[in-house]
C-alpha cells in the first residue's frame, strides 16, 4: 500500500510497503492528517501512482490506484490523454482504478472516465460506506 497526498501539487508520496500493524497505524495517523487545500492537482497524482505501480512491475501484487478526491481537476500537468496513453502504450502491469467523489464539489465526470479507463468503477463517497467500497474493490482480486 502507498499514499500520495496531493492538492495544488504532489505534497507528499508514500511509498509501496507490504502492511502489517505498524505500517496500518502509521498509515492510518498519516491519512487522520490529511488536509484538503489548495487546487487540485488530481491527473498529476495519479501519473504519480500508476507510474510507482508499472515500476514495481509486480504481477502477483494488487496493482490498483484508488483515487479520492472533493474537488475539480484545475492544476496538473498531465491530461487526461496522458493518462490514456499511460494505459494504451506503458501498461507492463495492469491497473485497476476505482475513484470515490467526496461532496458535491468533486469532477464525477472525470472520475467516471478514469474508473472505465482502469476497469474499475466509480463511487460517490455520500452513497456508500467506505467498508462497502473497500469490499467492492476486494472482488476484483
Amino acid at each position: 500500500v502507498g499514499l500520495i497526498d496531493f492538492g495544488t501539487d504532489i505534497k507528499s508520496v508514500r511509498e509501496l510497503e507490504p502492511v502489517d500493524d505498524a505500517r496500518r497505524r502509521a498509515l492510518s495517523e498519516q491519512i487522520e492528517g490529511l488536509e484538503s487545500v489548495g487546487e487540485t492537482a488530481l491527473l498529476d497524482a495519479f501519473v504519480v501512482g500508476y507510474e510507482r505501480l508499472q515500476q514495481e512491475n509486480d504481477r502477483e501484487a494488487i496493482n490498483a490506484l484508488v483515487v479520492m478526491t472533493d474537488g475539480q481537476e484545475n492544476a496538473s500537468r498531465h491530461g487526461m490523454s496522458d493518462l490514456e496513453w499511460r494505459f494504451r502504450d506503458q501498461a507492463d502491469v495492469d491497473v485497476v482504478v476505482f475513484t470515490i467523489a467526496f461532496g458535491r464539489g468533486a469532477d464525477e465526470a472525470l472520475l467516471q472516465r478514469m474508473a472505465e479507463l482502469g476497469g474499475g468503477q466509480f463511487r460517490r463517497a455520500d452513497e456508500t460506506e467506505i467498508e462497502e467500497l473497500y469490499r467492492i474493490i476486494s472482488t476484483y482480486f
